[in-house]
């Protein structure tokens, strides 16, 4: 298991790779939303995560109101006990946008025992843009959450060949690989079926034994 995505501030330890929070070893609840945020925050910690980058990393540039990020902050602030008055783990940057003011640090596992290690933050990077395609991007993104509460879905992205069907795919992982824990299997319909080629795939990668 790699350091990324597992990290620890004050009495928390948040795992981004599935949305889960605990607070002194109890599970908090989070919506979907809420965890990416928060995973944006922590990542990025003690820095300033403008408004601009959650919409684009969290909502994947769907057009949605500040009210949306306004609900995830509160969330947020309800399951970390913050006063947004006398704020001590969210700061709201007027206009700008959210810093976790806890001091973060990544978990890290040695030996099969989890250990805290003071390796710097990586910023994450910037998604592949992709114009014109905002609302397949959102669509994607709805059944994701879907997928991620529980609810299984399939989805085929069709049409004409060259207007950029695997353009939107690859888009769409891209983001799920910054803003997401998750395992991406990729099979053709070749010489057998897609399915085992995905898993063969899985299997021989560098997690491959669980």
């Amino acid at each position: 298991m790699t350091a990324e995505g597992r990290f620890a501030f004050g009495v928390f330890r948040f795992d981004g790779r599935n949305g889960q929070l605990w607070r002194d070893g109890a599970e908090v609840k989070l919506t979907p939303r809420a965890a990416a945020v928060l995973h944006m925050l922590a990542v990025r910690a003690p820095e300033v995560v403008t408004k601009q980058e959650l919409f684009a990393r969290v909502w994947g540039g769907m057009a949605v109101g500040d009210d949306a990020l306004t609900s995830c902050i509160q969330e947020l602030r309800g399951a970390m006990g913050d006063d947004a008055r006398r704020p001590a783990a969210i700061e709201t940057r007027h206009r700008r946008g959210y810093r976790l003011m806890i001091p973060v640090v990544r978990i890290a596992d040695r030996g099969g025992e989890a250990v805290l290690t003071d390796v710097p933050l990586a910023a994450v990077p910037e998604p592949t843009r992709l114009v014109g395609r905002s609302a397949e991007l959102a669509e994607l993104a709805r059944v994701f959450d879907d997928a991620r509460a529980g609810i299984r879905r399939v989805v085929f992205v069709t049409g004409e060949p060259g207007i950029g069907k695997s353009a939107l795919a690859d888009a769409f992982l891209e983001q799920l690989r910054t803003a997401h824990a998750a395992k991406i299997a990729h099979g053709q319909c070749l010489d057998h079926l897609p399915l085992i080629e995905a898993l063969t795939r899985l299997a021989r990668g560098p997690d491959g034994g669980p």
